[in-house]
């Protein structure tokens, strides 16, 4: 997610290209996957001067455009639960704690029926349905940050010791999960 570590004008940019060259190629695949980066970077822009959220109605598009995509596509696999999180995302962010909790509860059916396979961003997924169910005051929340926690730092146990640094600490929803839980505002 190109967004979370750099400047998020220059990544819409990219996301514009890559998205162009998938839909000039057909490939369908390839433009759910850059919708659904450029969905989380558009969630993210904030107007400098006041730092309101912009583009969440465009954010929210873009996942649900993905979604359909991947629906039809895989439907069996846990692609589109990374943007029923990036919608839960979108609605935590237009303070709509019913509207989130609705999309986190499918993500953590299909991760109770399925696993964490087949997602993209399962970290995130975790961090998102959290929050989701913090800000609705459902009383899982703990239990869904500790499974969070705990796929973490499990991922992370292969990789060599600077791998490893850097996915703990450097992907900001790893660091988050591990290291007090930061919300949307």
């Amino acid at each position: 997610m190109l967004h979370a570590f750099a400047e998020t004008g220059a990544a819409l940019d990219l996301y514009r290209q890559a998205l162009d060259m998938a839909c000039e190629i057909g490939y369908r695949r390839g433009e759910a996957f850059v919708l659904t980066h450029m969905a989380y970077a558009l969630a993210g822009e904030r107007d400098p001067s006041t730092g309101a959220r912009t583009r969440l109605a465009e954010a929210e598009a873009a996942f649900r455009r993905a979604l359909a995509i991947r629906t039809e596509i895989s439907p069996d696999s846990g692609l589109p639960m990374d943007d029923l999180a990036g919608l839960s995302r979108v609605a935590l962010l237009a303070s709509d704690a019913p509207a989130a909790l609705a999309y986190a509860e499918e993500v953590l059916a299909w991760v109770d029926a399925h696993g964490t396979a087949g997602l993209e961003l399962p970290g995130l997924a975790y961090l998102i349905c959290y929050q989701a169910l913090y800000a609705a005051g459902d009383g899982r929340a703990e239990a869904i940050l500790q499974k969070g926690r705990d796929y973490v730092l499990q991922s992370a146990r292969s990789a060599d010791d600077a791998q490893r640094r850097m996915f703990l600490e450097q992907v900001p929803w790893n660091r988050d999960l591990l290291s007090g839980v930061s919300f949307p505002d």
